[in-house]
């Protein structure tokens, strides 16, 4: 068991800057669990869109129902569990389900979360 060199992940943050959600000080503000990701990975915004929280919740819910986690790593990090072990095929098809199950549209009011599909990529020690 190793930790792959590449990975996606779905997930929600209530950050206006994705990347934000992967900072090491808010993994340590926030007392996370778990190794950051980022320790050992660069990350890539390929996707966000702003939605309510319900909607938030329903999309994640949605991404377990539909696409399993189907490894393991030998490093617990955290958000592992919305991390996905795919080929370039694989993410380009979840990429397009994304856009049709949540088309775009202008940010409402009460859109206060983002859902975000990002690449992981491992750095190079």
């Amino acid at each position: 068991m190793s930790t792959p060199d590449k990975l996606y992940k779905f997930g929600t943050t209530h950050f206006s800057d994705v990347l934000k959600r992967f900072d090491i000080q808010q993994h340590i503000d926030n007392n996370w669990r778990a190794t950051p990701l980022t320790q050992d990975y660069n990350v890539r915004v390929l996707w966000s869109k702003w939605v309510t929280q319900k909607e938030a919740k329903e999309a994640e819910k949605w991404f377990k129902e539909n696409y399993p986690k189907t490894f393991m790593c030998e490093v617990d990090y955290n958000g592992i569990t919305e991390c996905r072990d795919w080929d370039q095929k694989q993410s380009y098809a979840f990429f397009k389900s994304l856009q049709t199950k949540f088309p775009e549209s202008n940010k409402t009011a009460t859109a206060n979360h983002k859902i975000y599909y990002v690449m992981l990529t491992k750095k190079q020690k």
